[in-house]
């Protein structure tokens, strides 16, 4: 079933020329920078690439409409990834796509295939940002992550990259309800820190020494994560993808030359409540927000095989 509804899809952006084709190779500089997540989280990304690249233009979806991503299945993501990035290279005509969700990047490998414009990932940054750290004695390192990446394991798989010929400890936990409560707005109080220190008590003995806040809602509990390991480093995808996006867009002669870019938000759930959720992000003022309706029904089957 899985298999069967991909290749449909694939088939039809195929024959529309959306993401094959060599469409990267001749992509202005002018054009725009697309960014999605599977919710506000990925503002947070978000901020750090305007940050980096202020005169680039950027198009920002939040798939409000399917948070949490998490509790989804692998095919149902991998369909959420192709429906999104269809929408920016056929609608917005962007040059690049950054994946702000740690858990969409996991289950892209059928994006993979297609994509016809850079893609930038936040799994491979974030784990190459934690080793630029790696010691020869003490590498303690707490994974947090959906409960999709925690399964998969591919933080560990790219940690590995750097830290198997050094002394390490990986210790993956699944936070689930940390995004639950990021979305909710529910962090930097007594109360927020009562349930990230209930959720990770397993953890508060152990030394930790490095943490990879492995979903972009994570960095909102930065705070409530220094009180309980005021030893441990943090490592979260912004500054990391933008670094990457910086080597992608430089390789192709894709960097924009103006001063001062555009910022747009786009939500698949409902406007009003975005626009109230969103109010934090630091470019919300200088914003254009919009709502689209992709059709996810393809995807959002139950019956679909969930990730191993």
């Amino acid at each position: 079933m899985k298999s069967r509804k991909i290749l449909c899809l694939f088939t039809a952006l195929l024959l529309a020329g959306v993401l094959c084709g060599g469409f990267a190779e001749d992509a202005p500089a002018s054009r725009p920078i697309g960014v999605y997540d599977s919710g506000m989280g990925g503002l947070i990304v978000l901020e750090s690439l305007i940050g980096e690249f202020p005169g680039e233009d950027f198009i920002f979806i939040a798939d409000n409409a399917n948070v949490p991503y998490g509790t989804k299945t692998s095919g149902q993501i991998e369909g959420y990834n192709l429906i999104l990035s269809a929408y920016l290279t056929e609608e917005e005509r962007v040059k690049a796509i950054c994946i702000a969700c740690n858990t969409a990047s996991a289950n892209s490998s059928e994006l993979d295939r297609v994509i016809g414009v850079p893609l930038v990932k936040a799994i491979g940054p974030t784990a190459r940002a934690a080793a630029e750290t790696v010691g020869t004695d003490k590498n303690d390192i707490l994974i947090l992550a959906t409960e999709l990446t925690t399964r998969m394991g591919v933080y560990e798989t790219e940690l590995d990259r750097y830290f198997s010929s050094v002394p390490h400890t990986y210790y993956p936990a699944a936070a689930q309800n940390f995004v639950t409560m990021v979305e909710e707005g529910r962090y930097g109080t007594e109360e927020s820190l009562e349930e990230v220190r209930s959720t990770l008590e397993d953890y508060l003995d152990l030394p930790i020494d490095k943490i990879i806040l492995g979903c972009t809602h994570f960095p909102k509990l930065s705070g409530e994560l220094k009180q309980l390991f005021p030893d441990a480093e943090l490592y979260g995808a912004g500054v990391a993808m933008a670094e990457a996006l910086r080597a992608e867009l430089a390789a192709r002669d894709l960097l924009s030359n103006r001063e001062r870019g555009t910022v747009t938000l786009i939500t698949t759930g409902d406007l009003e409540s975005f626009i109230e959720q969103t109010s934090w992000f630091k470019y919300a003022n200088d914003a254009v927000y919009r709502q689209i309706e992709p059709d996810y029904s393809e995807y959002n089957d139950d019956t679909l095989d969930p990730a191993a």
